[in-house]
């Protein structure tokens, strides 16, 4: 998310497993244009359906050009 709140960016990787690794992978980019130096906001959900279990991971990347 920008500074604004805005969502720049988001990613479903229904398929990861140990061998391989996540598709989702953020270029720096939005809109294509590279995004301004600074802090953004990232929210992670993921979920393991064999043990039935969810976790949410909020932080934050800081973009350095």
């Amino acid at each position: 998310f920008n500074r604004w709140g805005q969502l720049i960016y988001h990613c479903e990787d229904n398929a990861p497993n140990n061998e391989i690794k996540s598709s989702c992978v953020w270029d720096g980019t939005f809109n294509g244009v590279n995004v301004s130096n600074g802090s953004y906001a990232t929210i992670i959900n993921f979920k393991n359906h064999k043990l039935n279990q969810a976790q949410t991971i909020r932080t934050s990347i800081m973009v350095i050009d």
